[in-house]
C-alpha cells in the first residue's frame, strides 16, 4: 500500500470511527465536503490548516491521520 493511499485510508478510516458524514466533517471544520471525498480519495492534499482542523474534529492527533 502506498503512503497516499494509507493516508486516504487513515482519514476515512477516523471519519467513520467517530461516526460523521462527510458533510458533517466538513460543517466541523468548515471545510466543503468535496473537499473531504477528494483529500480521502488522494486528489489532493490537506493545507497544515485544513489538516489541523481535520485531525481536531476527530478527536487525533495530525500525525494519526497524516503521518
Amino acid at each position: 500500500m502506498t503512503k497516499t493511499k494509507k493516508t486516504t485510508s487513515l482519514l476515512r478510516k477516523a471519519r467513520i470511527a467517530a461516526g460523521l458524514k462527510r458533510a458533517d466533517l466538513a460543517r466541523l471544520t468548515g471545510c466543503h465536503r468535496n473537499t473531504i471525498y477528494l483529500l480521502e480519495i488522494s486528489r489532493t492534499d490537506p493545507s497544515l490548516e485544513t489538516a489541523r482542523k481535520l485531525a481536531a474534529a476527530l478527536g487525533r492527533d495530525i500525525a494519526e491521520i497524516f503521518p
